[in-house]
């Protein structure tokens, strides 16, 4: 038998190893076994390290993935940050000339309301029974 034909026959069967295996128990045994990892290349051996040597290597990653960040950031950062104060700028300029316009129509409405309040006519006075010249010796 070649291994097309295992392979036809077969659920579990490694094309690395060419092996048969009978069910999911030993197809996972296999997967993580000595053989199977030597045929992809890979050591088995378990390098021991200090915990300083890993601190360092995380240290480095750190680093390097702000750099990564920073170095693409920074450029548009700066411009963003621009051109939000650009806009937060004209923002404020056009709500201190809101302001401005919403003073003014206030100003102006409150100047109408007191001319109106001031003006009278004789007519008015006298309608209530009142004298006109409250007790002035200047004659109109």
């Amino acid at each position: 038998m070649n291994a097309g034909d295992l392979e036809a026959q077969s659920v579990f069967f490694c094309k690395t190893c060419k092996v048969q295996l009978k069910d999911s128990n030993a197809w996972y045994d296999h997967i993580n076994g000595k053989k199977h990892n030597q045929m992809l290349g890979m050591s088995m051996v378990v390098e021991r390290v200090s915990v300083d040597r890993v601190k360092e290597k995380l240290a480095g990653l750190k680093r390097q993935k702000m750099m990564e960040a920073s170095a693409v950031t920074n450029a548009h950062t700066i411009e963003e940050i621009q051109r939000r104060i650009e806009e937060k700028e004209k923002e404020e300029e056009e709500r201190q000339r809101s302001k401005k316009r919403k003073m003014m129509e206030q100003d102006h409405v409150h100047s109408k309301l007191q001319e109106e309040e001031l003006e009278f006519d004789e007519e008015d006075i006298t309608a209530f029974g009142l004298p006109m010249d409250f007790g002035s010796s200047k004659k109109k």
